[in-house]
Parts: C-alpha cells; structure tokens; sequence
C-alpha cells in the first residue's frame, strides 16, 4: 500500500538580521538622469542599474518625517467571447510613488517641490518664482539605509541578514506640489509626493528603479 504523502514545514524560524531599522538618508539629483545617476558602479556595468548618484550629482534633504515607497500593479483579465475565465492576465498599469516630509527647508528642496528651479543672485540669498508654465522638473531621488537594529547580522554575507541598502529611482518628479505647513510654535515641514516615471531607454523590468542590498560596500 502506498502511503500518501504530507509536507511537514521546518521548525519556525526568525532571522533577526532580516528585521532592520533603516536609519537613511534621502537625496535628490542636480540634473535629470545619467547627469546625476551613477555610471561606474559594479551592478550598472553588469545590469545597467545605477546605484544611487555619482559623488557630488545632488544633495541631501536632511531631516526628514515619512519617508515611504509605494509600487502597484493592475493586472486584468482578458475577455474572450467564448470561454467563462480565460486565465490569462494582462498588464494595464504600473504605478510608483515616493512620499516624504522634508524638516529642512532648503532652497533645492522647496524649488524640486515647487516644480521649478532655485536661482541665486548672490551667496547669501536668491529667489524661486512660480506659477504657470509646463515644465516638469523630474530627478534621480535615492533613499540610502543602514540597519542600526541591535540584532543586525554580524555574518558576511547575505544569509543572516541586511546591513545596508540603497533604493534609487531613475527620473522622479512632484505629483501634486508641496504642502507646506507655515506655523510659529511647530516645524510641520513639506510634505512632497512623487511619481516615478519609467525611462523607456532601459530594459523592461529595470526601468523605473532598483533595489541594492548588502552586507558591506565592498
């Protein structure tokens, strides 16, 4: 007699190293793409992925509250006059969104929200103008992160956890401005949403962004 067979998961497990709290830095790029976007790094050369910006290609935001990242996907189903459920699944829309609240309000920043461009006229001051006009100031935006959890894995490599990670987008640019909160007892900082725009140069499947993870830079 054949005895049917069961699977019988594994112990439960918890790998802590998987569990990180990402203490991380948010930058923008100066200039639109490949002006700004690493080109020397190990995963372009091999994948055409740039990973974060080139040194000195844009600056950081500083202080910053909700730094999140949403991706969605809408799938449909394809109708066919003769059969009930096709089973077949087409892809109709990609949506990718960065939001985040900068404390800071430096120049760069709430002319990126503004849509529009910071213009200085001398070193200690300068002026943004806004209101009309159809330009779309989009930018490489970069979230860099290092696990400061107390159980962050102390292994070498990438079974035991994530020490580091860097989420790089190719050409981001504010969806709906910014919402600056303006009040004397609280700094409510502005509040930016972005949208992540595909660049249909790249490869199908590497054209909005990419994700680096790693237990050390070398």
């Amino acid at each position: 007699m054949t005895v049917p067979y069961h699977y019988y998961p594994a112990t439960f497990s918890i790998t802590k190293g998987f569990l990180p709290q990402w203490e991380n830095v948010l930058q923008i790029g100066n200039s639109n793409l490949w002006g700004s976007l690493d080109i020397r790094s190990t995963p372009y050369v091999l994948y055409d992925a740039s990973v974060g910006l080139e040194e000195d290609a844009g600056w950081q935001v500083g202080a910053c509250d909700d730094v999140s990242f949403e991706a969605s996907r809408t799938l449909e189903a394809e109708e066919i006059g003769n059969v009930v459920d096709s089973g077949i699944l087409r892809l109709t829309g990609e949506e990718y969104n960065v939001t985040f609240t900068a404390k800071e309000w430096q120049p760069e920043t709430v002319a990126f929200g503004m849509g529009q461009t910071w213009n200085a006229i001398g070193p200690n001051n300068g002026i943004l103008t806004f209101g009309g006009g159809c330009n779309i100031n989009s930018r490489p935006v970069v979230v860099a992160g290092t696990n400061v959890s107390c159980d962050a894995s102390a292994i070498s490599d990438l079974t035991g956890g994530v020490k580091y990670m860097v989420l790089t987008f190719y050409d981001c640019f504010p969806s709906e401005g910014v919402s600056m909160s303006i009040n004397v007892r609280e700094n409510e900082g502005m509040e930016i949403p972005l949208r992540c725009l595909p660049v249909l140069s790249l490869a199908e499947g590497n054209r909005v962004g990419n994700l680096f993870m790693a237990t050390d830079w070398t």
